[in-house]
């Protein structure tokens, strides 16, 4: 087995608000060539577009070619789809979203995802 880490990079601007779907968009274009059906994609993330496009779609085609995407995600579900929240529709577009709130949250995330291989 072998394992990638791709980042975001300089798709993100420290100094902009988030925009997923450029985000999405740069990592379909620099790395979906290391994406096949062995690939957990892990997302880290609000989903809250800062009203920008959602890149859903983009989305959509990197789980098409990834054995599963996993989003972790700081936010309740119950916050989710309020304001500018664009989770309910990446949530249609990934395997799974895990509430990641704190530290315990992260350790069950890690746990679940090391079920999963």
């Amino acid at each position: 087995m072998s394992t990638a880490i791709a980042s975001a990079g300089d798709a993100v601007n420290a100094h902009e608000s988030s925009n997923y779907g450029r985000v999405f968009r740069e990592f379909e274009k620099r790395h979906m060539d290391a994406v096949d059906r062995r690939t957990t994609v892990v997302i880290l993330g609000d989903g809250r577009t800062n009203l920008q496009p959602s890149g859903a779609d983009a989305l959509a085609r990197i789980r098409a070619r990834a054995r599963a995407v996993l989003w972790l995600c700081p936010e309740s579900r119950a916050s989710w789809g309020l304001g500018d929240s664009a989770m309910p529709e990446y949530a249609s577009r990934v395997t799974d979203v895990l509430e990641v709130a704190c530290a315990r949250d992260l350790e069950r995330a890690a746990q679940a995802l090391v079920t999963r291989r």
